[in-house]
């Protein structure tokens, strides 16, 4: 579960982060810097082992005991879902109202598409079954069928393909409006980071101002560059806090 922070003295490791146009990508690494959200993970794995402990010895026990030895806690998260279903849900629902998440990710997860999910009570009217691609679309929410004993690499390339084509027909027949996505300013977002890694290993204001800002000024007397580094500080912790779920 332990993430391992970046040096943030050198941009390399932050590298990755430069081409994305992904929001989610960008808000779980700050989000798995928060200290609070890492609190309530450390909180919710206790109550997953506390509720392994006594499960094993209920009439459940042996049931439990298939999904792992006590020392694989995916495992035993599974066992929790599928045999805690309450205590589940419960637990689901409070880090999906105060982290934005559907549930339980390990800081040390590397942050895919998945980790923010969209929620939506499922409805079956409110979504047209789609029997062929030549049908007029006339709303965005559509029911693919997917045959799952196709192998993974069929399935995402039917559908994919399905997909594109509806769209882009929806989208001409004015039933469609698609989403436009902003411009990530992701050098920005880049240095908060660094800034908060910067501040996690102990450096001082103007250390980060000397790395991150090697040739603006700070004048002894207005220290304007330092001034610049401690509101873009603050920026980043706000971020932390709550302010990613603007890039969700």
């Amino acid at each position: 579960m332990k993430f391992i922070r970046p040096d943030w003295k050198k941009p390399k490791p932050y590298s990755d982060l430069l081409g994305t146009q992904s929001g989610r990508l960008i808000a779980w690494e700050f989000l798995r810097r928060n200290p609070d959200y890492e609190k309530d993970l450390i909180a919710f794995r206790a109550t997953v082992d506390r509720w392994y402990s006594e499960a094993m010895k209920s009439d459940i026990g042996p049931t439990v005991k298939e999904y792992a030895d006590g020392s694989i806690f995916h495992n035993m998260w599974y066992g929790f879902i599928d045999l805690a279903p309450d205590k589940w849900h419960a637990s689901r629902e409070y880090f999906w109202a105060k982290w934005g998440l559907s549930g339980y990710v390990d800081l040390d997860d590397d942050g895919g598409p998945e980790v923010f999910v969209s929620r939506w009570e499922i409805k079956p009217d409110d979504y047209i079954p789609v029997r062929d691609m030549c049908q007029r679309i006339e709303t965005p929410l559509v029911s693919i069928p997917v045959d799952l004993s196709e192998s993974i690499e069929q399935i995402e390339k039917s559908v994919m393909h399905l997909v594109r084509l509806l769209r882009a027909n929806g989208i001409k027949s004015g039933a469609i409006t698609p989403n436009v996505n902003r411009v990530l300013d992701t050098r920005k977002y880049i240095n908060h980071l660094r800034m908060l890694d910067a501040t996690f290993a102990g450096a001082s204001i103007q250390e980060i101002g000397e790395i991150l800002l090697p040739h603006a000024t700070n004048d002894p007397n207005d220290k304007q560059r330092d001034k610049r580094i401690r509101a873009a500080l603050k920026a980043a912790q706000k971020m932390q806090d709550s302010g990613y779920k603007i890039l969700i």
